[in-house]
């Protein structure tokens, strides 16, 4: 078993081992002569640098591989001895299934392994794996690129939930090949409403209507919308697919820290804007300019969201590979 895997052992000696990433911003080459990517940059902030950062990233360009994860807490405050929420502990273990995979695995199988150790550490943390307030979770996307037997280069995409994979193409084009799924729609919906009536954003948090809400959303998951939580009906949900390469130059992997904020929940989302920010200036210049935004608006009033920053992740994987000197 890979030191990165979850042993049975005790639950602190398990958490330390799903350390993945404490790093803001990182830019990585690949040194194998069968590199399939020219690069992969990621980055990764928390919103609150009080608290844990709930997201997760992880790369190998020698690889062709990463992902994004983005940990959701429990609704009942759970914390690890150490001080990490559930949702902390989720992604890490995600990511950790990822840097623990071999390239026979498919996505769908490595994520499946990472929602079985999700389980076993609620497990041996003694939670009521009935109750769904308390579990741990995880979105999560992720890009392969490989080369088939064959000898066709590919990508592999996977997403669960709201994380997603925004695929470049060499024309400008952009696809979003696995779509979105928002879970958050309507408690964002919720909250507009609640803001129309003069509430503050204290006020909403601790208001019954919106504590129902989250609640109801929670016992949700898993039968109307996907998550890593350890529970086997995850896999109905995870989507995945395997697209050509050829034509493609970005994959550019996103937690929803780092879409831009908008002011109706139900509005489109700037697929075009987050590629041109990158385009410019990088992943660093897309957080940098969600922040910005969410800076004009500390009390979540015109633009609907739980609180003023989020955890904000991402991976740009670029296809372009440097021709040798």
């Amino acid at each position: 078993m890979s030191s990165t895997e979850l042993a049975p052992q005790a639950p602190q000696q398990a958490i330390e081992q799903q350390r993945i990433v404490d790093f803001q911003e990182y830019h990585m080459v690949p040194v194998a002569e069968t590199a399939v990517v020219g690069s992969i940059d990621l980055i990764s902030e928390q919103g609150n640098p009080a608290k844990n950062n709930e997201d997760s990233v992880f790369a190998d360009a020698d690889r062709g591989i990463a992902g994004v994860f983005d940990g959701a807490s429990d609704v009942v405050g759970f914390r690890t001895p150490d001080g990490m929420t559930g949702g902390a502990v989720a992604s890490r273990i995600a990511a950790s299934a990822l840097q623990a995979s071999s390239p026979e695995q498919s996505l769908a199988d490595i994520i499946l392994t990472a929602n079985g150790h999700i389980d076993d550490i609620q497990r041996e943390f003694d939670l009521d794996p009935a109750n769904k307030e308390a579990r741990f979770c995880t979105t999560g996307a992720i890009a392969r690129v490989r080369t088939t037997e064959a000898g066709e280069k590919v990508i592999d995409l996977l997403q669960i939930a709201d994380s997603v994979a925004v695929v470049v193409m060499d024309d400008g084009s952009i696809e979003v090949p696995l779509g979105l799924y928002d879970q958050d729609e309507e408690s964002m919906q919720l909250w507009t409403q609640m803001v129309s009536e003069g509430m503050t954003a204290e006020q909403i948090l601790s208001d019954e209507r919106m504590q129902s809400q989250i609640k109801s959303k929670r016992s949700e998951s898993n039968v109307t919308y996907g998550v890593l939580n350890g529970e086997a009906e995850a896999a109905e949900f995870i989507r995945s697919t395997t697209i050509p390469a050829e034509g493609v130059t970005k994959v550019i992997l996103l937690s929803d820290g780092l879409f831009i904020p908008k002011e109706s929940p139900s509005g489109e989302d700037s697929w075009a804007e987050i590629v041109q920010l990158e385009a410019e200036g990088g992943i660093k210049a897309v957080l940098e300019y969600v922040r910005s935004i969410e800076s004009t608006d500390p009390d979540c009033i015109r633009y609907a969201r739980f609180k003023q920053h989020d955890d904000a992740s991402g991976a740009v994987l670029d296809l372009r590979i440097p021709e040798a000197a």
